[in-house]
């Protein structure tokens, strides 16, 4: 096996502009220490995760590498952290001890260090437990608290605060004496507590409360009763001094007037009491079954493509954000919204090439290779068609992609599938996860995506990626890597998968990615030529495998390309960097029709064009 470097810039702009360029939601990080429990970014670099271990790790740059894991100095769990800068910042928690006393400890601690060493500052092992932390500035921090009576009842809390950076703690009035449930700050002065209380008789009490003078005084501004025990105000989310949302019950609700007046938003009434995060009065996220976005305050919500179910959401701005769900921490740099270049997923230009290496279970070592082609294009039907050679899952003939529907499909005369005539679907490039596709091709009735990730691709491009597993008499799964085209396949009958194909290396647009035996050019002498020099092809003609020779009197770019008579390119042979020598190149025009052809070497200020003759 042969391994080239891809060194000129145009391909390295190419591939930075091309490949490194994220969509939607990507995978950053799977494995923790414990239970991810809580996330605080204090910028698009700098954030924090608290485990239930009783550790906090650290990155520095923006998610892609993180600290070791430093204890906290305790192991009740933290429901809360924040910082008010990229050292200072508190973590907050406790837990309930469910006997006969409802006996619950509290605590609150510190760090100066950006984590690395932490101070208990609050402890309480008679209060109810810390379940909210917000900081208005570097002296006033406020925690919100909420337990049981001795009647197992919730109408036991407070809201803790200090106005000296935690030297001093104390409950403040006239919030405490409910059990607080939240607590959010828009800016240093102005700040909103949900609270409720529940008797051992109906009906239970919520109420809001608020601060515009970072708690000096709160005036209540919301208050309700239900004939029920539940449900209770969940989470309250301030974006400015008037817009705000909350969770009551499964349903959100949104308020204009700073708190006073709620009304609810339909179009997430099934949402449940998930996770939410704004950062405007219009934008924001929810994570509870997927991640969720409204871009009109809650009118509408469009779920965005994330392998997430749940957990926590945080955004320093409307583009960069992460969601912590399901021990997987994603990341987004444009707020979610997924590219809508699905096409690329699978790009085709006729003379791209791929090479794949296949094996089969349970011998991975006995592995052999599978060479694809795109060897030409066509319209039929008013439509543009691909010849598609030897690829996974699609196997060989005319492919097409519908960019109005983004389905790629095959041609199939006198077929009539999920509403198309001649042709049928192979997969919906577009679909996001979990969504179901009538295939109708080949062994299986239906497609349906089971992930999308970010993965890396010849160890050196970290590619967003799409995975179908396609149903049907056989089991079978496609992963697509974006701008690339078909990465892996697998298959089985019966399930589990016996037959793997990975991608090994390919010619994207005349440019060579991977380690690969796609370049079949060989240095054939050393010694430095006098002139450049495009040799006649032998033999010629030809059936189906001939010769070119050329000489490159310094190193170089170097380009050799084959073209129809017409002038539309047939094949890229060779397309990178070259020392001086003298090279050969082979040709395979199998997959060809009988005909001429030219083709021409470019290098450095030199251009040759000579004539070669195919036939059959």
């Amino acid at each position: 096996m042969k391994k080239v470097i891809v060194l000129f810039v145009v391909i390295a702009s190419l591939s930075s502009a091309l490949l490194n360029a994220q969509s939607g939601w990507f995978v950053q990080k799977t494995t923790f220490t414990g239970n991810p429990t809580s996330m605080f970014f204090i910028d698009s670099n700098t954030g924090w995760i608290m485990h239930d271990s009783g550790r906090v790790i650290r990155t520095t740059n923006g998610g892609n590498s993180w600290s070791p894991a430093y204890f906290i100095g305790t192991y009740y769990p933290i429901s809360s952290m924040k910082f008010v800068n990229d050292l200072t910042g508190w973590a907050a928690g406790g837990f309930a001890e469910y006997n006969p006393f409802n006996m619950e400890y509290a605590i609150v601690l510190k760090t100066t260090n950006g984590g690395v060493n932490w101070t208990t500052q609050y402890l309480d092992s008679w209060g109810p437990h810390i379940n909210c932390l917000a900081i208005a500035d570097a002296n006033n921090v406020f925690t919100t608290a909420s337990g049981t009576d001795m009647y197992s009842m919730g109408s036991n809390g407070r809201v803790v605060k200090t106005s000296n950076g935690g030297l001093n703690w104390n409950s403040d009035s006239p919030v405490s004496g409910w059990a607080s449930t939240s607590v959010c700050f828009f800016n240093s002065q102005t700040g909103w507590v949900s609270a409720y209380g529940q008797s051992d008789v109906p009906p239970t009490r919520r109420l809001i409360y608020r601060t515009t003078n970072a708690g000096a005084s709160w005036i209540q501004v919301y208050r309700d009763s239900i004939n029920t025990f539940s449900p209770i105000i969940s989470r309250i989310h301030f974006p400015d001094a008037n817009t705000g949302y909350k969770f009551l019950g499964g349903t959100m609700k949104k308020s204009t007037n700073g708190g006073s007046n709620w009304t609810a938003l339909d179009s997430v009434s099934t949402y449940g009491t998930g996770e939410m995060f704004f950062v405007s009065s219009d934008t924001g996220w929810i994570i509870k079954g997927s991640i969720k976005r409204t871009n009109n305050g809650g009118q509408n919500w469009t779920v965005q493509n994330s392998p997430a179910a749940s957990g926590k959401l945080f955004f320093v701005n409307s583009n960069t954000g992460w969601a912590l769900g399901n021990k997987i921490l994603m990341k987004t740099t444009n707020g979610g919204v997924e590219d809508a270049d699905y096409a690329s997923y699978f790009p085709m230009h006729t003379g791209n090439v791929y090479l794949y290496s296949a094996w089969n279970w349970p011998n991975p070592n006995s592995s052999w290779y599978i060479t694809a082609r795109i060897t030409k294009d066509t319209v039929m039907n008013s439509h543009k068609y691909f010849y598609l050679t030897n690829f996974p899952d699609i196997g060989t003939g005319w492919v097409r992609y519908d960019s109005v529907r983004e389905n790629l499909l095959y041609y199939f005369p006198n077929s009539n599938c999920s509403g198309y005539t001649n042709d049928k679907v192979i997969d919906s490039l577009s679909a996001r996860v979990n969504d179901q596709v009538n295939s109708c091709v080949y062994h299986w009735s239906y497609t349906r995506v089971e992930d999308t990730t970010n993965q890396l691709l010849f160890n050196n491009y970290n590619v967003k990626t799409k995975s179908f597993r396609h149903d049907g008499i056989v089991l079978a799964h496609t992963r697509y890597a974006k701008n690339f085209g078909i990465k892996n396949y697998d298959a089985g009958e019966p399930p589990p998968s016996t037959y793997f194909v990975s991608l090994a290396g390919c010619y994207i647009n005349g440019i060579m990615y991977g380690d690969t035996l796609l370049t079949n050019v060989s240095k054939i002498s050393t010694e430095v030529p006098s002139s450049y020099s495009l040799g006649q092809n032998y033999p010629n003609p030809f059936n189906p495998i001939t010769n070119v020779k050329f000489s490159i009197v310094k190193a170089g770019d170097v380009k050799v390309v084959v073209y129809y008579v017409q002038g539309r390119e047939v094949q890229t042979l060779v397309n990178e960097r070259l020392n001086a020598g003298m090279y050969e190149v082979k040709f395979d025009g199998s997959s060809l029709n009988s005909g001429v052809y030219f083709y021409r070497l470019t290098t450095d200020g030199f251009s040759d064009t000579k004539k070669m003759i195919l036939i059959k």
